[in-house]
């Protein structure tokens, strides 16, 4: 492998396992993070190979109050953000930012699912969330860094460039102007500091992606 190409292999690496976590962050809780609580240690510790002291500390007070909130508290916090019964206060589907109607289910849901499936993905069947959910774009980030990682591993410089391009289309196209309002308004409006904080860590993640 070429000795360029170390910088890019490690950060594919890190950068893919952060966007994984946040995904996780991003699920119900019971079956996400709450259920994973080792996966923070795991986000900090990439923190501390990037040498972010930043990034550090906003993760480190993620791992503090998950501990200090209540599973009430972030369940019942999760589920004002987005999921409902009610007015959702950081609707998760990229369409609502995307589309001037703020409509779920818009052109651009389906187009981000065509992205997947040019990728050589789909959504699973027994998923019912659209394709453009928060957490499932994220997947599908870390899956275009893991394909990065592998092809770099393997000296496929060329099909490593190509992942990239498609990584960085579907960030500046779809994921960087939904998540940036998405995150802002989850930091807006947690009632909870874990997902307060876990707004300032995506933000915080998409300037790193930024100089990817």
């Amino acid at each position: 492998m070429m000795v360029s190409n170390t910088k890019t292999l490690s950060h594919s690496a890190i950068f893919g396992n952060m966007m994984h976590i946040l995904s996780v962050l991003m699920y119900t809780p019971k079956e996400g993070i709450l259920n994973e609580k080792n996966l923070i240690d795991n986000f900090i510790e990439y923190a501390e190979d990037l040498e972010d002291d930043e990034l550090v500390s906003k993760v480190s007070k993620i791992k503090q109050f998950l501990d200090e909130e209540s599973e009430e508290e972030i369940v019942a916090d999760h589920a004002q953000l987005m999921v409902g019964p009610f007015e959702l206060s950081a609707p998760p589907y990229g369409s609502v930012y995307l589309e001037k109607n703020r409509k779920i289910m818009g052109d651009t849901t389906m187009e981000v699912g065509q992205f997947y499936f040019d990728c050589g993905l789909e959504v699973a069947s027994d998923y019912n969330d659209p394709p453009d959910h928060i957490a499932v774009e994220m997947e599908f980030i870390h899956f275009l860094f893991s394909e990065i990682f592998n092809s770099l591993n393997e000296d496929k410089v060329e099909n490593a460039e190509n992942y990239k391009t498609k990584l960085r289309e579907f960030l500046k196209k779809y994921y960087f102007p939904f998540s940036e309002n998405f995150a802002e308004k989850i930091k807006d409006n947690a009632e909870t500091n874990v997902y307060k904080i876990t707004g300032g860590v995506i933000l915080h993640v998409n300037k790193l992606l930024k100089e990817f």
